[in-house]
């Protein structure tokens, strides 16, 4: 994420404050996609197998995960066409204030009631 937003903003003239928001933004969403899919692991458990990569590619949890991260991505685009009138630095706080909700939210769930779905495990 850093090289790649190191890149980024030097190629197209970025300001620091563009380059800040271009590493927090995709950072704190690996953050939610990787505590969504602990999260949903932990949800939707699955034991019964015959090869261990069905667990890992094929399961519910999985499909679940990529589906969380399709629809935050696109809410990016729909935040943007919500507020294009507004400067893109406005718009990048929004994005991030958004994100740092969700992420809140699964925390917050992840670290009550994960605890005790994991417990019953």
């Amino acid at each position: 994420i850093l090289i790649g937003s190191l890149i980024l903003s030097i190629s197209l003239n970025l300001g620091v404050i563009n380059f800040i928001m271009l590493f927090i933004i995709p950072t704190i969403f690996n953050c939610i996609i990787s505590f969504s899919g602990i999260l949903l692991n932990i949800l939707y458990p699955n034991f019964n197998f015959d090869d261990e990569t069905k667990v890992v590619k094929q399961s519910l949890s999985s499909l679940l995960t990529i589906l969380i991260g399709l629809v935050l991505s696109a809410s990016l685009v729909g935040i943007y066409f919500l507020f294009k009138s507004l400067n893109l630095l406005y718009i990048e706080l929004i994005c991030l204030a958004f994100y740092i909700l969700v992420l809140i939210i699964i925390v917050s769930i992840l670290f009550t009631l994960g605890i005790k779905k994991y417990r019953k495990l």
